[in-house]
């Protein structure tokens, strides 16, 4: 681990370590990086800190929003023409 024991830095790491592993297999090519990764990956700490974080995904999943527009937070329509300034 970073330190010598399992820690939230651990759990950040191992986060963007992911993003390596499911872009084409990159993190395999740093035998070290990817043990690391594996050991995160298999802590209980870590699967719940995943499982929370994910969560809210599944929650949303069935809902589809539209976007908001950033300044009123109203509903936009993505197909509406914008308003001449």
């Amino acid at each position: 681990y970073l330190l010598d024991r399992f820690t939230a830095g651990d759990l950040m790491m191992t986060t963007v370590l992911r993003g390596l592993a499911f872009a084409g297999g990159l993190l395999g090519q740093f035998p070290t990086l990817d043990a690391y990764h594996r050991r995160c990956q298999a802590r209980p700490a870590f699967g719940r800190a995943l499982d929370a974080q994910l969560q809210v995904f599944r929650e949303d999943q069935p809902r589809m929003r539209m976007p908001r527009d950033d300044r009123r937070g109203e509903r936009r329509n993505p197909d509406a023409v914008p308003a001449a300034r």
